[in-house]
This record gives C-alpha cells, structure tokens and sequence, in this order.
C-alpha cells in the first residue's frame, strides 16, 4: 500500500496514531486501523510527502 501526502514534515508519523485527525480531535481512526492490520500481516505501507499537493 502507498500513501502520497501534502508536505506535512512531521505530522506524517502522526497519521497512524488512534484518534489523530485533521478534520478535528479524535476523529481519526482509518489509518490507525490499516497500521494494525498491517502490522499482524507482516504488510507494509509506503508514505511520500509531495509539497506539489500542498
């Protein structure tokens, strides 16, 4: 799996944990799942950071 985000520095380590949300407190809870799933699968999941979307 491969997620290209806005240049966000930082808060890309953020996306993956429970309840972190740009769209207001603890809202997020998508990509905390995904990690997880991910992680009893032994998957792995690619983030890029292009300051073009921005």
């Amino acid at each position: 799996m491969m997620i290209q985000a806005p240049e966000c520095g930082r808060k890309i380590a953020q996306m993956f944990q429970r309840g972190y949300s740009t769209k207001g407190k603890n809202r997020g809870i998508g990509l905390f799942l995904v990690s997880a799933a991910l992680d009893k699968l032994n998957g792995t999941m690619d983030v890029s950071s292009n300051p073009a979307m921005a």
